[in-house]
C-alpha cells in the first residue's frame, strides 16, 4: 500500500509561515509588554519602599533628637522635681527610638549592641528616678555617665541625618538573603558604645544572672533523660518512649524531649544543672462544657507541686481555660513571725477539667528561688495600715516580699481589700509604711488575677 502524504502548495505554506511568524511576534509582543509592566511595578514597589523607609528613617532621626534633648536637659537639672520628670523623659524616649528602630531594614548584627544600648539608657535612667523619687541625689558619675550618653545619641542624630540627606540606606540589599545576617550597612564608625554597670531589670548584670534556684552538677542529655523518664508517672501517670529534642541555652540551659501516651503528644524540659523540671506541656483533652471544680483542681496542683519538689507554695491566682484551670502558684518562706509570700518565684500549673496535668512552667520559680533574709523590727499589720486609703475596706493582709525588677525585692505588707466594687491589692513597706505597688484585683467568671 503506498503511503500518501499531505502536501500543501506554495502559497499555503507561506500563509502558514507568516500567521506562524504574527502569532510568534505576538507572543513576544505581550511578554515584553507584560515585562514592561512587571518592571513598572517592581519600580513603583521600590518608590513605595523608600517612601516607607525615608519616612522610618526621618521619625527615628526626630525621635533621637528627642532623647539627645532630654538627656542634655539633665545635666543642669537639679531639683529633685525636674531631675524625675526629665529622667522619666528619656525613658519614654528610649522606648520609642528602640520601636522605630524596629521598622527600618537594619541587619540584626548591626542593630542589636546600638538597640540593646538605647533600651538600656532608657531602663537606667529609669532606675535612677526611682532613686531621686526615694530621697537619693545623682552622683558625679551618673552624671558623668549622663554626660557620655548625651554626647553618644548626639553622634547617632548626626549620623542619621548624614543617612538622610544622602538616602544611604541598603534598601537596595533587602532581597539578599544574607541582608539580615552580614553586618556592615548600618554601621557606626566612629561613636564608642558607652558601657552602663548598674541593677536594673534589663541591665548586663541582670541577663546574666545565674538562676538562684538551681544547684547540683551539670548533667549529660543522656542524665537529663533519666531524670525527665523519672518525672514521667507524676505528669502523665505513667511512662513513655522519649526522643531528645536538643539543648537549650539562655539564662537556663536545659535537654527536652518528647513522647506520647494514650495518643496525646508531650514536650518535658529538664535543667542541665541539677536535673529540675523546667516546662511541661501536654495537648489538651476534649473540652468540657461546665466550669471544672477548681478547688479540687488546686488542691490537686498543690499536691503535685509539692511531689515535684516545690514544697510550701500557695495559689495567687486562677484563669479558666477550655475546660480546665491555669492557676499560678507562689513559693514561701518563714519570717516576720509566720509566712511571707514570694510572689515572684512563680510557677504556672494547668490542669484539666479531668485533672490531667496540661503546662508547668517553673522558669521563673527557678530563676528566683534563693534563700532571703527576712529582717527584725518591721512594723506591726496594724501599724503599716495607718497608711492605706480610708477608702479601703480590708479583707486580709500578709507579709510579701514583693519584686521591684529582676534584680530588687522589697518586703512588704500585702492588704487585699475592696473599695466600693472593685478589689485591690495594696503593697506597703514593712519598714517604713511607704506606699510601693496597687494593684487591682479581678475576681469574675474567667477566675482570679491581677492588673
Amino acid at each position: 500500500m503506498t503511503e500518501r502524504r499531505k502536501t500543501y502548495s506554495m502559497p499555503l505554506k507561506t500563509a502558514l509561515l507568516t500567521v506562524g511568524a504574527i502569532l510568534l511576534l505576538g507572543a513576544l509582543t505581550a511578554s515584553a509588554l507584560r515585562l514592561n509592566a512587571l518592571k513598572k511595578e517592581c519600580g513603583e514597589l521600590t518608590a513605595a519602599a523608600q517612601n516607607v523607609f525615608t519616612g522610618a528613617y526621618t521619625e527615628l532621626t526626630g525621635a533621637v533628637g528627642e532623647l539627645d534633648a532630654a538627656l542634655e536637659k539633665l545635666l543642669v537639672a537639679e531639683s529633685p522635681r525636674m531631675l524625675a520628670l526629665s529622667l522619666d523623659e528619656v525613658w519614654r524616649g528610649s522606648g520609642a527610638v528602640t520601636a522605630l528602630m524596629g521598622r527600618l531594614p537594619i541587619p540584626h548584627p548591626d542593630a542589636l549592641e546600638l538597640e540593646t544600648l538605647l533600651a538600656r539608657t532608657g531602663d537606667y535612667c529609669r532606675v535612677l528616678s526611682a532613686s531621686v523619687l526615694s530621697g537619693s541625689k545623682l552622683t558625679d558619675a551618673d552624671r558623668a555617665k549622663l554626660d557620655e550618653l548625651a554626647r553618644f545619641t548626639a553622634g547617632v542624630k548626626a549620623m542619621l541625618e548624614e543617612r538622610l540627606a544622602s538616602g544611604s540606606w541598603p534598601t537596595s540589599a533587602l532581597a539578599s538573603a544574607d541582608f539580615y545576617n552580614e553586618s556592615g550597612a548600618f554601621s557606626y564608625e566612629g561613636l564608642t558604645l558607652p558601657e552602663l554597670v548598674y541593677d536594673g531589670p534589663m541591665s548586663k548584670s541582670a541577663s546574666d544572672r545565674a538562676p538562684l534556684g538551681l544547684s547540683g552538677e551539670t548533667l549529660s542529655e543522656s542524665e537529663c533523660l533519666e531524670k525527665a523518664r523519672e518525672l514521667l508517672p507524676l505528669l502523665i501517670g505513667g511512662e513513655a518512649e522519649l526522643e531528645s529534642e536538643g539543648r537549650g541555652g539562655g539564662r537556663i540551659p536545659f535537654c527536652g524531649f518528647s513522647g506520647e501516651r494514650d495518643g496525646r503528644r508531650f514536650f518535658i524540659s529538664v535543667t542541665e544543672r541539677g536535673g529540675a523540671l523546667l516546662a511541661f506541656e501536654a495537648e489538651g483533652g476534649p473540652g468540657q462544657g461546665e466550669k471544672p471544680d477548681a478547688e479540687a483542681l488546686e488542691a490537686k496542683a498543690a499536691a503535685l507541686l509539692e511531689k515535684l519538689g516545690y514544697p510550701g507554695s500557695e495559689a495567687v491566682s486562677r484563669q479558666y481555660y477550655g475546660g480546665g484551670v491555669l492557676f499560678g502558684f507562689a513559693c514561701t518562706t518563714d519570717g516576720g513571725g509566720g509566712s511571707v509570700l514570694l510572689p515572684g518565684d512563680l510557677i504556672r500549673i494547668r490542669l484539666g477539667g479531668d485533672g490531667s496535668v496540661e503546662l508547668i512552667d517553673a522558669a521563673a520559680c527557678l530563676m528566683n528561688h534563693g534563700e532571703r533574709e527576712i529582717p527584725d523590727g518591721l512594723l506591726t499589720a496594724e501599724e503599716a495600715a495607718a497608711g492605706l486609703s480610708p477608702r479601703l475596706e480590708i479583707s486580709g493582709e500578709r507579709l510579701a516580699l514583693l519584686p521591684l525588677d529582676d534584680l530588687t525585692e522589697r518586703l512588704c505588707w500585702e492588704f487585699r481589700g475592696t473599695a466600693g466594687e472593685r478589689g485591690y491589692l495594696v503593697y506597703l513597706d514593712a519598714a517604713t509604711g511607704e506606699e510601693v505597688r496597687i494593684l487591682r484585683l479581678i475576681e469574675d467568671e474567667n477566675g482570679v488575677r491581677t492588673l
